[in-house]
């Protein structure tokens, strides 16, 4: 649902098709659609596991960053593809399966501490 609406919205900030246009998708994605993203997958993973608001705030302060990171070394590269050699139609479609790897990273990101906590 994130990447239908975040993708629209993102042509709509940086429209057009030259290279400076499309540098501005990539950055905006990658200071905005990143981290809320990022932020979605820690606050969903907080409620389903039933941290307490100490304990999910403690965890999203200490794995933000590295997550971040990781997104960084990832998601640049697959926007830059999505938006410069992609129809706007499917880069929904597209950025669907790249976050096949990305969701994995950050369920890992998410939940990697969880054991600790529990013992």
């Amino acid at each position: 649902p994130w990447i239908l609406f975040w993708y629209p919205r993102l042509e709509n900030l940086a429209p057009g098709s030259d290279n400076l246009s499309l540098a501005y998708r990539v950055l905006i994605d990658f200071l905005v659609g990143t981290p809320v993203m990022i932020f979605i997958v820690f606050a969903g993973n907080a409620v389903l596991t039933g941290q307490s608001l100490p304990e999910a705030v403690a965890l999203f302060k200490q794995r933000f960053l590295p997550t971040y990171k990781k997104g960084a070394q990832f998601w640049p590269f697959v926007h830059f593809f999505v938006t410069y050699r992609l129809e706007l139609i499917y880069r929904p479609l597209f950025a669907a399966v790249a976050s096949m790897y990305w969701n994995a990273v950050l369920s890992w990101s998410a939940t990697r501490n969880l054991e600790n906590r529990k013992k």
